[in-house]
Parts: structure tokens; sequence; C-alpha cells
């Protein structure tokens, strides 16, 4: 396993990224949806592992200040604390807290699951 972080929307698969969000069993977005809301992002990250995107995160505006939205991992590299490396990346683009919104049940189970329930609002 070679992970690395990318931090920019250049050359990302979409349908890859939006494979991901499925499988992670969140909703409300397909491919040209994550496209616009990720190149509308005050920051992103993708996770790789090689040259296979495992991994996605923004950070986006909301009523409360900037917070992290749909991060989503495959569910076999999760345990390896990259869903907490890439929310502490983007804590510090922000230069603060990074409150996390959650848009349904299941994306609050999957951030209590990586132990970062403290940050949801």
């Amino acid at each position: 396993m070679h992970l690395t972080l990318k931090f920019d929307t250049v050359n990302i698969d979409w349908e890859k990224a939006a494979e991901i969000y499925r499988a992670a069993e969140f909703t409300g977005r397909d491919a040209a949806g994550l496209q616009s809301a990720f190149d509308a992002a005050q920051a992103v990250c993708f996770a790789f592992d090689m040259d296979k995107l495992i991994g996605l995160a923004r950070v986006a505006e909301t009523d409360h200040g900037p917070a992290l939205l749909d991060l989503c991992i495959y569910a076999s590299y999760k345990g390896f604390g990259l869903g907490h490396t890439m929310h502490d990346y983007l804590a510090r683009k922000v230069e603060g807290k990074l409150p996390i919104a959650a848009g349904d049940e299941k994306e609050r189970e999957f951030y209590k699951a990586m132990e970062l329930d403290e940050l949801l609002d």
C-alpha cells in the first residue's frame, strides 16, 4: 500500500469519486454533483493508493462557517488514520477548528465510527 494525498481537483475521475460516495452509502451526489461541489470548495483532499482514488473530502462554507463535507473512504482503507489525516490537513487549510457537517444518519454513523463524532455539528 502506497498512500498519497492530492489537494486540487485536476484530473480527478468523478465517476470513481461517485463510486466511493455510493460505497459509503451516502446519498444525494452523482459524479456531476460531486465535481460541482468540489470545484466550488474552499479546500479539497483526495486520497490515493498508487494511482487508485480511494477517498475524498472537501471544506465548504456553511451557516456556521467552514465545515468538512463529503469525507468518504473505501471501507478497506479504514483503520489506518487516513480520515483523520485528511480532516487535520483541511483544518490547517482553514486555520481553525473544522466541524463536520453530516447530511444524513449514514454519514453521521460513518464519522462516529471514525471517532470524529465530537466534531459533528
